[in-house]
């Protein structure tokens, strides 16, 4: 990674999901949705920005200058978005592979390019992959940075939450989310602040990669409107309140 560019912020929000129209009001999309709300509520406009594999835009909540940022890799890739955004936001130092930031490209396999459909949906599913964990899975080995873990926000979907329902979370586990386990590796740590939406199980014996790319129907798309609002509140609430307070609020009986 380069040395880091523009003025240092409060927090980094990351919204995790995949780039394109075909992803666009899945399942998987919950935690872009987010973030493209809340930059909409305070003014902001998201776009790309030379060396961010993201579009982002810098908002204030509460007086506090805020990084707000939806991914333009998949899901499973969101670790090479979010380490630039990091020292990009100067929450924190990180230390890279200086492989991470080269081009893919240079490091593709030709075998790769055999078929672009089926490498596309393997990397658009974050979660349910079971031991598919491929090099995200790599263990976070390195201590803690402060910044991050107070300072970084990552809204993602969750099967292990009912549909609708919010839990916010400091550091821990990725409960089978690749898009976190990405994050996790190339960051080294699994210490951040995390806006888990909820999505549900998966009915029936739907596969998870099945389920979490396809868009709900009606009256689950209401319920999770009414949960993206709510989650864009608690993700204002750990900024001008603290995460205690998110925790508090937010982290009802049953989430």
């Amino acid at each position: 990674m380069g040395p880091r560019t523009g003025t240092p912020v409060d927090f980094l929000v990351v919204g995790l999901g995949n780039p394109g129209t075909e992803f666009e009001g899945t399942r998987h999309n919950a935690g872009a949705e987010v973030a493209a709300l809340l930059v909409e509520r305070h003014g902001g406009r998201l776009k790309s920005e030379k060396g961010l594999r993201s579009l982002a835009s810098e908002i204030r909540i509460g007086g506090k200058r805020v990084l707000t940022a939806v991914p333009l890799t998949f899901m499973n890739e969101s670790g090479l978005a979010v380490a630039p955004l990091v020292r990009r936001s100067g929450i924190d130092e990180v230390t890279a592979d200086p492989a991470e930031d080269r081009d893919p490209a240079e490091d593709r396999d030709p075998a790769e390019d055999r078929d672009p459909a089926e490498d596309r949906d393997e990397r658009a599913v974050g979660a349910e992959r079971g031991s598919d964990e491929g090099p995200a899975a790599k263990p976070a080995t390195k201590h803690t940075p402060p910044g991050t873990a107070s300072r970084l926000i990552v809204v993602h979907d969750e099967l292990d939450l009912p549909s609708g329902r919010l839990k916010v979370k400091s550091g821990g586990g990725t409960a089978g989310n690749n898009g976190l386990k990405s994050i996790n590796s190339h960051l080294h740590t699994n210490e951040y602040l995390r806006v888990r939406v909820g999505i549900g199980k998966p009915p029936g014996r739907q596969p998870g990669a099945d389920y979490v790319l396809r868009r709900p129907g009606a009256a689950e798309r209401a319920t999770l409107a009414q949960a993206f609002e709510e989650a864009a509140d608690a993700v204002e609430t750990i900024v001008t309140q603290g995460v205690d307070a998110a925790m508090s609020r937010f982290n009802g009986a049953g989430g």
